[in-house]
């Protein structure tokens, strides 16, 4: 008889454990889910808060293209890059524009200005010809769109399903 309840025990101790490795399997799931939701926020959140990192950069490259006389050409100096400094091909309305019509010239034009690759910042680029326009579309939906005869920058949130 001394087996049995030799037995019973280390069955409850099995159990226990087993209900403490559930337990801490749960928590981790419930940790996990909020973490992956938070990134999920802030990955949305980006290009929002790239919309007015650019809208603050249009404005002082305008501001610093008119103080230098209106040049068709000027420097990024605010950017070093490997090969020397970044040099911005300006619009006559004083917007930076892109040195090639193509998605390559959009990328970039986001790179000089915002000082980080569109991949880097998890973004596609498209152009469109007829619009003379720049699009900077994000995983979630968003997306900016910069006009480049005039510098006009639009921000589209996601559309919800």
């Amino acid at each position: 008889m001394p087996v049995a309840p030799q037995a019973e025990a280390k069955s409850l101790g099995l159990f226990r454990q087993l209900v403490a490795l559930v337990v801490l399997l749960l928590i981790l799931a419930v940790l996990a889910q909020r973490y992956f939701n938070g990134v999920n926020n802030v990955s949305s959140q980006s290009l929002a808060l790239e919309h007015n990192r650019l809208v603050n950069v249009l404005a002082m490259v305008r501001s610093q293209w008119q103080s230098l006389g209106r040049p068709s050409e000027m420097q990024a100096d605010w950017l070093m890059h490997d090969q020397g400094v970044s040099r911005l091909t300006m619009a006559r309305g004083g917007w930076p524009t892109v040195t090639e019509n193509s998605a390559a010239g959009c990328e970039q034009l986001w790179t000089q200005l915002l000082g980080i690759t569109p991949a880097q910042a998890e973004i596609s680029v498209n152009y469109e010809p007829q619009a003379q326009r720049c699009q900077f579309i994000a995983m979630s939906g968003q997306r900016l769109e910069y006009q480049l005869d005039n510098g006009q920058l639009h921000y589209f949130a996601e559309i919800a399903n």
